[in-house]
């Protein structure tokens, strides 16, 4: 049994080895870049690929993003490699990748083509992004919903394209409402149903605004009942039932 332990730990410590090593390797073939500096990668080589370490002078917001006419992606990396955030097709063919970092730690960043079939370059940048002071669901004046559908929110920051950190939203009233799909600032409920909820976004930096929404049965349609809708409420969309 002891013997067994022994060959166990040696193997788990190689492990161990074999993952500092590779990430040592790693890091050893980044390229350094600062604040504002443009990089080019060419096109026709390694699918575009370029490997850059970064370490920020103050701590805060900071976008890695491409430039060019190319399919790019592109991911950010705390100094053990584990992924922070990634992005693709922020402009049609950039990324814009977001994330939060500390002054004086390291970060890789990365970027590639998704195909490689072009010539000529594309670059990259870091830029430090301006925090969001405010963030504010916005709906369109759509807060009411019909039960058994879908109600959409969005919500933006201040000052405009400002960063807002990561985003989270929830419902107070599930049995009303539920968040059945999010991402980032778009939010996708679902109505249970009817009644109100208090739908709620924050942000890991301390944001938050919150809206209500109303969910209603759907009415019924009488025959020679006409209902009268309004472009204001819905986009003019509203659901009805009708027995016949």
């Amino acid at each position: 049994m002891k013997r067994i332990t022994k060959v166990l730990s040696v193997i788990l410590v190689a492990v161990i080895l074999a993952s500092l090593l590779n990430i040592g390797t790693l890091a050893a073939n980044y390229q350094s870049i600062s604040v504002g500096e443009v990089v080019y990668a060419s096109a026709d080589v390694n699918y575009g690929k370029l490997a850059l370490e970064f370490v920020p002078e103050e701590s805060g917001a900071y976008a890695f993003y491409s430039m060019g006419d190319y399919d790019t992606r592109g991911y950010i990396f705390d100094s053990k490699m584990n992924n922070l955030c990634e992005s693709d097709d922020y402009t049609d063919l950039n990324f814009y990748a977001v994330c939060n970092m500390t002054a004086g730690q390291k970060y890789y960043l990365r970027s590639e083509l998704y195909s490689n079939d072009g010539y000529g370059e594309y670059s990259v940048t870091v830029e430090k992004v301006q925090p969001a002071e405010e963030i504010f669901i916005y709906h369109g004046g759509e807060t009411i919903g019909y039960v058994g559908n879908y109600l959409s929110l969005e919500c933006m920051a201040e000052p405009e394209e400002a960063y807002a950190g990561e985003i989270y939203w929830e419902s107070d009233n599930e049995d009303v409402a539920y968040v059945d799909y999010s991402e980032g600032s778009y939010c996708e409920l679902f109505l249970v149903s009817s009644g109100k909820a208090n739908i709620t976004v924050t942000t890991d930096t301390g944001l938050t605004d919150t809206v209500e929404i109303t969910a209603r049965d759907i009415p019924e349609m009488l025959v020679d009942s006409p209902e009268y809708l309004s472009f204001g409420v819905n986009g003019g969309t509203r659901y009805f039932h009708f027995a016949p």
